[in-house]
């Protein structure tokens, strides 16, 4: 069977699910354990779409990487429990099985790995991708190019035969590195 010649990547937060809300009430919960307070805005803005040792500081300046690891690990029991709330985008995933059979799909986000891997199999979908990509898997998350890059280097596809789906500006400049073909998603 030939190996197939286009790839498609789909950021998670924003434009496969909406969650939002999941993320905003797990990490609202884990903080206000330490008497720290989030405000959905400044979530919103500040933490959203990034990945959690990039904004917990701005949360509490002081502090350390054992405490940042301790409050994303008690926020990941709290997101399994609203797991179930994320609102998939049914119009993308119609495109998602459109494609299917001529193109590699990856899912490329800035969260858990494992928390996307979650979603995806509490909504049956996790069998429509090819690979997972998450923030635990790079160095260097969104705007830096390089989950992207796994995944274009993994399947050896050139640049003009790839497609991102994406809803913020980091993750488009993230995308920027493997194909300028990047559909914004805004609000569904």
């Amino acid at each position: 069977m030939d190996a197939k010649k286009k790839l498609a990547m789909f950021d998670l937060d924003g434009t496969l699910f909406n969650t939002f809300e999941i993320h905003y009430l797990a990490y609202e919960k884990a903080l206000n354990k330490r008497g720290v307070f989030i405000e959905r805005d400044f979530f919103r803005r500040e933490c959203f779409g990034k990945y959690y040792t990039e904004f917990l500081k701005k949360i509490i300046p002081s502090v350390s990487d054992e405490e940042m690891d301790l409050i994303h690990r008690e926020k990941a029991k709290y997101f399994d429990a609203f797991i179930k709330d994320a609102k998939p985008n049914y119009p993308l995933f119609d495109i998602i099985r459109a494609l299917k059979p001529t193109y590699y799909l990856a899912v490329v986000t800035s969260s858990d790995k494992r928390g996307a891997e979650k979603i995806l199999k509490t909504f049956n979908v996790y069998d429509l991708f090819d690979t997972v990509i998450g923030g635990s898997d790079v160095e260097k998350h969104k705007p830096a190019p390089d989950c992207y890059k796994i995944v274009q280097d993994k399947y050896k596809i050139k640049s003009e035969d790839i497609i991102v789906f994406e809803d913020t500006k980091d993750g488009c400049d993230s995308a920027f590195c493997t194909t300028k073909n990047i559909y914004v998603v805004k609000g569904y």
